[in-house]
């Protein structure tokens, strides 16, 4: 049974705070940067804190190389959640572990190589040079680079939990994955085609992620930018009189309204991955899709179902960290040793450096990306006292 103690993870603003409080616990000749956001619609200020020397029970130290930049990530600074400030966001994240409490469970020692997850409403904290977190929120790497390492874990292990708990797959089996420009729709098309070997049909956003998406085993794909009425009718005549196991959505659960219509009425099941998806606002949203009745597959059906804010499924990750720790860990380990076995790949879009974080954000809200947007956050190993020289002649 685990110790409550051992998942004691401080909030950034509770670090802060207690930093400010409790120098007993700082070596004062010593900092590291941080990305602090302040201030809502604003994009996060490196700053420089003060080092907290010792650790709580099972914690440890991690030395971040490289910080996951996620579309949600880019929400929360816009101030689409209610979380507390200040924040450091960031909740995938790779590097070296640089201290270990004596009190840790998993055996970690400074120099390993970890990757960890850190809840996005809650500690975040990956777009800094050092974070502090619960050993059980780090996973220990062989043969992955750090950089491959910081993009698997949430949007594969996501899809894993999805194709495993709460839609389990069989060959063959029929899955429409709705794909943004990040990792969670490429994550569900590659474990579903790979792991699975299930027959995926993904709608895309852009066309450049449709050549990437086919790449990575889609059975068909069209572009949402083709607009509804061709992507209903894509569908139609893909499928046939054929009805699908799954509907998988990464983007926001619009679009679920109308491709329940190629669902399974007695097997199937509407998956829903989007981390800010809100149920209250789907349950109430009309959207036109200019899909005139007269085209559109037979209904009967469906019209026996319960309305569909009812039958979607919600799932996120990082409520595993808190309700089942042991399976969470499960669910991790598993995508990593996939990656070993070369079942699925990492795909990374393009790297920015902390310092150009606003480039990177302006860069996934203008949806250029296709695949992971990384941020470089290591520190090069100078002397702090000439780091302190060069933010003076800045």
């Amino acid at each position: 049974m685990f110790s409550v103690r051992k998942f004691f993870s401080p909030t950034i603003a509770g670090a802060i705070r207690q930093i400010a409080k409790n120098t007993q616990n700082v070596r004062l000749s010593s900092t590291y940067r941080a990305a602090i956001l302040t201030e809502f619609n604003k994009i996060p200020k490196i700053e420089r804190i003060k080092v907290q020397q010792n650790l709580f029970p099972g914690q440890v130290k991690v030395g971040v190389h490289f910080c996951s930049l996620n579309y949600t990530d880019v929400r929360i600074m816009e101030g689409s959640q209610d979380v507390e400030l200040p924040l450091v966001p960031g909740c995938e994240f790779s590097g070296e572990v640089v201290a270990v409490d004596p009190d840790n469970r998993l055996d970690f020692r400074v120099g390993d190589r970890v990757v960890a997850l850190r809840g996005h409403l809650t500690s975040g904290g990956g777009l800094a040079s050092e974070v502090i977190l619960s050993e059980f929120d780090c996973f220990q790497l062989s043969d992955i680079s750090l950089k491959d390492a910081a993009i698997l874990p949430y949007g594969h292990g996501t899809a894993m939990l999805a194709f495993s708990k709460y839609c389990p797959l069989n060959e063959n089996d029929t899955v429409i994955v709705i794909a943004g420009p990040g990792g969670l729709g490429l994550g569900a098309i590659e474990v579903a085609s790979s792991v699975y070997r299930a027959k995926v049909i993904a709608i895309c956003d852009t066309e450049d992620s449709s050549i990437l998406i086919r790449d990575e085993g889609a059975f068909q794909t069209i572009c949402m930018s083709e607009g509804y009425p061709k992507v209903y009718r894509f569908l139609k005549n893909a499928l046939g009189e054929n009805r699908v196991r799954c509907i998988y959505d990464a983007v926001g659960g619009e679009a679920l309204h109308l491709l329940q219509d190629f669902l399974d009425t007695e097997n199937g099941s509407i998956l829903t991955v989007y981390p800010l998806f809100d149920r209250e606002a789907f349950k109430n949203s009309s959207p036109d899709f200019k899909v005139k009745d007269k085209d559109r597959v037979d209904r009967t059906e469906l019209a026996k179902l319960p309305p569909i804010h009812e039958r979607v499924q919600h799932i996120d990750l990082y409520n595993y960290q808190y309700q089942d720790r042991n399976f969470f860990r499960e669910i991790i380990e598993e995508t990593l040793s996939l990656y070993g076995e070369d079942l699925i790949s990492a795909h990374v879009s393009k790297v920015f450096s902390l310092e150009d974080l606003e480039d990177a954000v302006e860069f996934i809200k203008k949806k250029k990306c296709t695949g992971k947007v990384l941020i470089e956050v290591k520190e090069d190993d100078t002397d702090e006292s000439d780091n302190e020289d060069k933010r003076k002649k800045d």
